[in-house]
């Protein structure tokens, strides 16, 4: 009889839904077993899973609990002699639960760059905002559900589990008196607001007014009373200096000091190169080679060098890139490689940096300086008249880097300058512009996506505190170094493919295509010819770029479509990379500042074997999907910080500039608001509107679409009418258009 029901589910799914249960503590997390088990033969013993993934065998009982509770929620299935397999029909999300309005959620999925999947409040499960939770999906989404958040095009789940509780701290703003305030969250996803005791935990005194607080939620809100809590720390006013990137290091748990162990280790290494290291390694000391990074660049991983050669068939280029071989300094399993798997990635902050690795390794021995020997790993490409790639080897090498140059710079010299740092080498910089051209040319004719979107800097001083904020302008100099750094990657990821077994990569998968159609749906509802297409993707996505390049609209055009493409992420599996319509793409030139490349420079240099060589060790391919899967999500941690911490000194920066009127464009709309960039700062700001003057814009609209009052790309005169610090927002006022 079990043995029919087992062949009944593997065909049709389960036949009811399953009991909520409480998830045992993991041996693994869930999405790494469910990953496993994908991968793993079609019927699996626990004592063989163990193994795949490389666990100690004193894991096995809690690994069999998570199993026996997979299976209450008929997500796998036992079959005789203890063997295990995963239900054919059923999709499980693992990630974390964001509510927008606290009505309704989405589950971002973890592993992948798929579509949220949309959670009705009845399908919740007692889980809250911010929870990691277990969803299966059951179908497609109500319509209207997702407003503009994402551009639709997701699946309706529902919750199975809880498999970890947000974190009962948040940060938030003190409203109160001596006795005690209300909070009032941050995050507007957190609803309504917690009641505090007035002094913080270990103070005498109340915080001030208005003061940003972290608070411990002591008590949860329920239907008829509101959240309590505690404060634990006070952080300061809104405006006051480093407030900001105190909060945001807190809201995102982001790494403080490095531990004792692994200064010392990165400490322990001589300042010399060895004179056997130096005579196992090729000599690049005598070569043209320069780094160029941002003015305020304080690591530098890698170095360029470029030389024309004669051959019987013409001229060809040969590029050589060579990268600081932090492999060499950073042993597999000691302690700052450790801490370096933890952190995943370093964390940029106008004039302030979380590095991956200790100060004396990120911007001593690795780093690339001019006039100083350093170690590095080398590919050396040689290239035809055309841009094509004829060649490429490899080089454990030592370099001394001629000039260390600012984009700035060489941008100068490209543009015919002969004075100025770099100067002496102007010859050999401007072939690598002639190369880039090509270089460019070619990835875009293959179907890379050019998309523009605008960026802007924020200038701080010695304190943190914004001083100015200017637009960042690509030029020449930027592609240069992006098009020799693509060429690297595309490089080595394409080795590992044909030499390693498993190997890491940077993948991106194809768009969905409901989110391509969404896309051609709006711009048509905002009044613009758009020519519906079929084709690939990426045929699709051109077509609606190609009409607005150049023109006011292509900025917003272009974040629509990014919208709409899934996450780059990393991936033991090796995927094409949609965006930059690679077939093979990795992250090879960068391993002071993420941990990926690290591991992709320790792969090129292993010995390529079969599999495991003995039974009990784990499955290569397992152990870097562990890596794929957490480096990707430190890596969205890292992005979301950034972001989080520039919105915020966008807004100190404005505040001062309340009642101000400044030239605008419109960028883009949601229900209810217009989002508007000021020319000359490329600060955004929000102008609301009426909700029936927009209701067109929104997917839940009803009857004919009514041509919208503004456009993307439309000139609007604003006056800044208030600024929210805290949330980083800027309310304007419109005055005129045009």
């Amino acid at each position: 009889m079990k043995r029919h029901r087992a062949r009944r589910e593997r065909r049709h799914g389960p036949a009811r839904r399953p009991k909520l249960a409480t998830a045992p503590p993991p041996a693994v997390p869930y999405s790494r077993l469910l990953a496993c088990l994908k991968r793993a033969p079609d019927r699996v013993t626990v004592p063989g899973l163990v193994r795949l993934m490389g666990l100690p065998v004193s894991d096995e009982p809690e690994l069999r609990r998570q199993m026996e509770y997979l299976e209450k929620q008929q997500i796998v299935f036992s079959q005789r002699r203890g063997r295990w397999s995963l239900h054919a029909r059923t999709r499980i999300v693992i990630g974390r639960l964001s509510c927008p309005e606290g009505t309704y959620g989405f589950v971002s999925a973890e592993e992948t760059g798929k579509r949220d999947v949309f959670i009705a409040g009845r399908r919740m499960a007692g889980a809250r905002h911010g929870d990691l939770v277990m969803a299966r999906v059951i179908g497609r989404p109500v319509p209207g559900k997702r407003g503009d958040r994402s551009g639709g095009g997701g699946s309706e789940g529902e919750v199975l589990a809880v498999l970890e509780r947000r974190p009962p701290f948040l940060a938030g703003q003190y409203r109160g008196g001596g006795n005690g305030g209300l909070v009032t969250p941050r995050d507007d996803r957190v609803s309504g607001t917690i009641v505090v005791d007035g002094a913080s935990a270990g103070a005498e005194a109340a915080p001030a007014d208005g003061s940003i607080v972290w608070v411990e939620i002591t008590s949860p809100e329920d239907r008829f009373r509101p959240a309590r809590g505690r404060i634990a720390a006070t952080l300061g006013l809104p405006e006051e200096a480093g407030v900001d990137e105190a909060t945001i290091v807190r809201i995102h748990d982001l790494p403080g000091a490095f531990p004792p162990e692994a200064e010392r280790e990165a400490l322990s290494h001589p300042p010399r190169i060895d004179e056997r290291e130096r005579a196992r390694r090729e000599d690049f000391t005598g070569s043209q080679v320069v780094t160029v990074d941002p003015a305020t660049a304080k690591d530098h991983d890698d170095a360029v060098g470029l030389v024309w050669i004669p051959t019987a068939r013409g001229e060809i280029y040969r590029l050589a890139v060579h990268i600081a071989d932090v492999a060499h300094y950073v042993p597999e399993g000691g302690h700052v490689d450790r801490e370096a798997l933890r952190r995943g990635t370093s964390v940029y902050f106008p004039g302030r940096c979380i590095p991956m690795l200790p100060e004396a390794l990120s911007s001593g021995l690795c780093s690339l300086h001019a006039g100083e020997e350093r170690l590095v790993h080398s590919v050396l490409l040689d290239f035809d008249a055309q841009g094509r790639r004829l060649g490429y080897r490899f080089a454990d090498g030592v370099i001394r880097s001629a000039a260390a140059m600012t984009y700035a710079e060489l941008q100068e010299i490209l543009d015919g300058g002969e004075d100025g740092n770099g100067s002496a080498h102007a010859p050999m910089l401007r072939e690598m512009g002639r190369l880039c051209r090509l270089l460019r040319t070619l990835r875009l004719r293959r179907g890379s996506l050019d998309l523009e979107i605008p960026q802007t800097e924020v200038i701080v001083d010695d304190s943190g505190r914004p001083i100015d904020v200017q637009p960042v302008r690509h030029g020449l100099a930027d592609q240069v170094i992006e098009e020799f750094m693509l060429a690297a990657n595309e490089t080595v990821a394409e080795h590992l493919r044909e030499h390693v077994p498993a190997s890491l990569y940077r993948i991106h998968e194809d768009p969905d295509p409901e989110g391509i159609d969404e896309v051609e749906e709006r711009l048509a509802t905002m009044g613009f010819p758009v020519r519906r297409t079929r084709g690939t993707p990426s045929a699709r996505l051109s077509a609606i770029l190609a009409p607005f390049k150049g023109r006011p609209q292509e900025p917003a055009v272009s974040m629509m479509v990014l919208r709409s493409l899934k996450l780059a992420r990393y991936s033991h599996e090796p995927i094409a990379h949609f965006g930059l319509a690679a077939p093979l793409y990795t992250h090879f030139t960068s391993p002071i500042r993420r941990y990926p490349d690290l591991i992709v420079h320790r792969l090129l240099r292993g010995a390529p074997r079969a599999g495991p060589t003995r039974p009990d060790e784990p499955d290569p391919a397992e152990r870097l999907a562990a890596v794929a899967l957490q480096c990707s999500r430190l890596e969205r941690r890292a992005e979301e910080a950034e972001r989080a911490v520039v919105d915020w000194k966008k807004a100190v920066y404005m505040k001062d500039r309340v009642g101000e009127e400044f030239q605008g464009v419109v960028t883009g709309a949601a229900r209810g608001a217009l989002f508007v960039t000021l020319e000359g700062l490329g600060i955004d700001g929000v102008v609301p509107v009426g909700a029936g003057r927009e209701a067109s814009h929104g997917r839940g609209a009803r009857g004919p679409a009514r041509p919208a009052p503004w456009r993307p790309g439309d000139a609007l005169r604003v006056r800044v009418q208030a600024v929210d610090t805290f949330r980083a927002r800027i309310l304007l006022k419109p005055l005129s258009t045009g």
